[in-house]
């Protein structure tokens, strides 16, 4: 195993690189560590790390009158807890909506 001794900003930013490495070779992750000499387990913990720091935890969100929109034309609709329904009416909402969740 290669033994990283820095501040955490350079771990951060050396798994991120790691990370990428392992996405852009294509290899599954266990074997990339393996060859590689990495910890698969610190490889797992930070790439979870990186992704939740990476996520934002609200996302904006413009409400419009009711009347203002058709409710006939929507392109997607999101049943919510509680019964409530998200209709996305904007194309611009639905690519991020799309780009979140991936």
């Amino acid at each position: 195993m290669k033994t990283v001794t820095a501040n955490d900003q350079s771990l951060k930013d050396y798994w991120e690189k790691q990370i990428a490495a392992c996405k852009k070779s294509g290899a599954r992750k266990s074997i990339y560590c393996r060859e590689h000499h990495l910890s698969y387990s610190q490889m797992i913990y930070w790439q979870k790390k990186l992704a939740t720091e990476k996520q934002p935890a609200l996302v904006p969100v413009k409400i419009k009158n009711e009347s203002m929109m058709s409710n006939d034309h929507f392109i997607c609709s999101l049943t919510l807890a509680g019964g409530h329904v998200l209709k996305i009416h904007d194309e611009k909402a639905f690519s991020l909506l799309l780009e979140k969740w991936r």
